[in-house]
């Protein structure tokens, strides 16, 4: 016998979220963490209990205060922190996480996290530093371009082995840069 058309299992109701709310944790550095706090607003004319599943959220590395309200009333608003630790292995580029938030008698709903996983680059204007001829005694100056491509600043300095570096100069240097530290 066929099922009958008019009545759906209850089970198939489960897959199905009303609505998905989106957490934009924008630019993350690898290793990093990021902070945000949001409100939640009880719209509806009744008291409201919800939670943020747990095992979802802690398997992905976040933390979420609180992770329970219980009967916030009509109109009213709490104030949610969402944490999130990156971890080494992941992706670089755009992540996107489901935390599926359990409203007691209510429908499904979803808070999609979105970040961004990058880190801090920078490059040389060109592939190799060529001083061409330098006369023995003399000082010879050439300008490097460093390029920031990425979507996060990077703090750069100057950090060279000291068989490299100490010598020649009045100040004892075979090489230096000027500046030897900055941010791009």
């Amino acid at each position: 016998k066929g099922a009958n058309p008019r009545y759906l299992d209850p089970k198939v109701y489960d897959k199905i979220a009303l609505s998905t709310f989106i957490c934009d944790l924008e630019n993350i550095v690898l290793g990093g963490s990021k902070k945000k706090t949001f409100k939640i607003t009880n719209v509806s004319n009744l008291p409201m209990t919800f939670n943020f599943d747990a095992k979802v959220f802690k398997l992905l590395n976040m933390v979420i205060t609180p992770e329970r309200v219980a009967k916030l009333m009509p109109g009213e608003s709490v104030s949610i922190t969402l944490a999130y630790q990156t971890k080494k292995n992941l992706k670089f580029g755009k992540n996107q996480m489901i935390i599926p938030i359990e409203i007691r008698g209510g429908p499904k709903v979803n808070l999609e996290v979105v970040a961004n996983i990058t880190i801090p680059e920078i490059v040389f204007g060109s592939e190799n530093l060529d001083f061409q001829k330098v006369i023995i005694g003399q000082k010879k100056t050439i300008f490097v371009r460093f390029e920031n491509n990425k979507e996060v600043t990077v703090d750069w300095n100057l950090s060279t082995r000291a068989d490299i570096t100490s010598g020649n100069d009045k100040d004892g240097n075979k090489f230096s840069l000027v500046p030897s530290s900055g941010i791009i």
